[in-house]
């Protein structure tokens, strides 16, 4: 099935249907300077088949300035201040999209989607909001996917932000990347893994990017959660 625009807010973003062995909606966030566009050609490689139907929603960070770069507009859920992620973090950017993505939950949930089957997966920037977006929910979601990405302090944003307190976590992270350190997404996994969340790390020899074996590895997760 063919992609198809949607509207939420201005920004718009992609929608795509696909067969699989589960009903649910899927959201999907791009990273810094990307677009919606820029998932979306994973979906078939995910590999989902079946008679039901999931639904992927890519929704599109608003354009803004980034310091990080040199203060250029581009696509970003939060401002950056420097290379070192964790030094002073844009609370009230991830903050703020992080109440846009539970904006869009509360829609699906309108249209008649459990909680239960609605996942959140993001890579870098936007898996970062997932996973703020999973500590302010007040439903224990399908799952969180946060994909070559960090939390500045988990403990941090848990006092901040009080939700449902546990939800199902996958990260995946690559030993090579040279944009967010592999040693900060594996903090990263183990701030959660204090915090309650049931988690699954994965990771590969490659850069800040996804690989096929990962994708593969998302797939079993997705088809064994939503089975538990």
């Amino acid at each position: 099935m063919g992609n198809n625009t949607f509207a939420f807010g201005p920004d718009g973003g992609l929608e795509q249907t696909v067969s699989a062995p589960f009903s649910g909606t899927i959201f999907l966030l791009h990273g810094l300077g990307a677009d919606s566009n820029d998932l979306a050609g994973i979906i078939p490689y995910l590999g989902l088949s079946g008679e039901k139907a999931v639904r992927f929603l890519m929704p599109n960070a608003p354009f803004r300035s980034v310091r990080v770069n040199q203060g250029m507009r581009m696509r970003a859920w939060y401002d950056i201040v420097s290379a070192r992620l964790e030094h002073e973090p844009d609370w009230e950017g991830i903050s703020t999209s992080s109440d846009t993505l539970l904006s869009w939950v509360e829609e699906e949930k309108k249209r008649g989607v459990p909680a239960d089957k609605i996942f959140l997966a993001g890579f870098s920037q936007g898996g970062l909001v997932c996973l703020a977006a999973g500590l302010k929910s007040t439903d224990e979601l399908g799952g969180i996917l946060a994909l070559s990405t960090y939390d500045p302090d988990p403990e941090t944003l848990a006092r901040r932000w009080t939700g449902h307190r546990v939800q199902s976590l996958f990260m995946g992270h690559g030993t090579a990347d040279p944009v967010v350190p592999y040693t900060l997404g594996q903090e990263t996994f183990q701030g959660f893994s204090r915090l309650g969340w049931k988690g699954q790390w994965f990771s590969h020899r490659e850069n800040h990017t996804l690989t096929l074996d990962e994708l593969k590895e998302i797939s079993r997760w997705l088809l064994s959660t939503v089975q538990a």
